[in-house]
């Protein structure tokens, strides 16, 4: 009867024990904002419009838990449209700028990596304003938490 007792005594030790650990259901906290690194364009890059020619960028993108998206948008530095004038000062054509929309790259994982990725879907257009365009990206992680980073760029 005392093992009996013994053992009843340790079964219910043993279960306190188990029933007071940490749960395995808890969720990580995020306490890092993400991290993203812009290699390439630098500031002040010269891209050349018409033909096949991209918007391209390098990144790299880090979180402590995970990534969630990166947006990248494409803003007129400036304010007006461009026109182009005959040798009797008629106007001849008028410019826009560009305003492709923005780009969202779903991301999973803690890292990612962009190495000279296309931009905007199609090549930068030949009849667009040239000039100077603010490129921002924007990268969220999977609590909410983002950062940006802008790089302003010419069009020429």
């Amino acid at each position: 009867m005392r093992k009996l007792l013994n053992l009843s005594a340790l079964v219910l030790m043993l279960f306190a024990i188990f029933a007071c650990s940490k749960s395995k259901d808890k969720k990580e906290v995020d306490a890092a904002d993400p991290i993203l690194t812009i290699t390439a364009p630098a500031n002040d890059f010269q891209f050349i419009k018409g033909g096949n020619n991209y918007m391209r960028f390098s990144a790299t993108a880090s979180d402590d838990l995970a990534l969630s998206k990166l947006v990248v948008s494409l803003a007129w530095v400036g304010v007006t449209k461009s026109s182009e004038f005959d040798s009797n000062g008629t106007v001849t054509s008028t410019f826009d700028p560009w305003a492709p929309a923005a780009q969202t790259f779903n991301l999973t994982g803690k890292n990612w990596t962009f190495a000279n990725e296309q931009l905007f879907g199609s090549p930068i257009p030949d009849n667009i304003k040239s000039g100077f365009y603010r490129i921002t990206f924007q990268l969220t992680d999977a609590a909410n938490k983002s950062v940006s980073v802008e790089r302003v760029v010419e069009v020429l």
